[in-house]
């Protein structure tokens, strides 16, 4: 448990943006599910929502925990504001904020960021949980900016799968594709063991041959540890 979760007052505190990143299998919505906890034995009311984009389920779940926390599923996270009212101080989980794609603007904030910062200022705790990078490493940058705007930001880690034969315990920050050859985004639908956590040097040596490739992998090519890229 963080210092800042265990010290912040959601009976009578100031309201928090609180934003939790990372690769998958780090416990994000674990942490979702302490959050509602803590704010439903403060006697706030709580709700949770979704990007209906995210088709694996309609709900919050947690491969640690056997409920499930109903929640509302959007097309746009701006929707929010329709299943939402002002003036009752309230407690708002989001999962998956990744998925909340295709809404940010060259001039301003994304829609995401400037969402849950509005809903923080009108009082409520918001509580948003999603990856912070693709399988392909691109960060999602609706998540960069919400938590660029948030109050209390945690990073969390797994425990990295590399599969070169080694035993790592390197913390993992980056989500690595498996199973196949594709390289794109992280797409909804998808089965969860196709993907793996990983530590840079498990998860770079993919990545780097990829842009190589683009480049003139002829000239160039990446050693199998993934330390350094070399001139052939």
């Amino acid at each position: 448990m963080s210092q800042a979760f265990q010290h912040i007052d959601f009976r009578h505190g100031d309201s928090k943006f609180i934003t939790i990143v990372g690769p998958m299998f780090a416990s994000k919505s674990l942490r979702l599910y302490e959050y509602a906890d803590r704010m439903k034995r403060a006697g706030l009311m709580v709700q949770a929502f979704k990007p209906e984009r995210d088709s694996s389920t309609t709900n919050i779940v947690s491969r640690f925990k056997t409920e499930q926390i109903e929640a509302t599923s959007l097309k746009c996270v701006s929707d929010i504001f329709n299943h939402t009212s002002p003036g009752q101080r309230k407690g708002i989980i989001i999962d998956e904020a990744h998925f909340f794609t295709g809404e940010s603007q060259p001039t301003q904030l994304s829609t995401l960021a400037i969402t849950l910062a509005t809903l923080r200022l009108s009082g409520n705790f918001v509580v948003m949980a999603g990856l912070d990078r693709s399988a392909s490493g691109k960060a999602f940058m609706n998540v960069a900016e919400a938590v660029m705007v948030s109050e209390i930001r945690e990073h969390v880690a797994a425990q990295c799968e590399g599969n070169d034969g080694s035993d790592c315990h390197q913390a993992a920050f980056l989500t690595k594709r498996i199973g196949h050859d594709s390289r794109t985004e992280l797409l909804s639908g998808r089965s969860p063991d196709l993907y793996k956590p990983c530590c840079p040097k498990h998860a770079c040596h993919d990545w780097l041959n990829d842009g190589l490739t683009e480049l003139n992998r002829s000239k160039w090519y990446v050693h199998n540890d993934a330390k350094s890229v070399v001139n052939n």
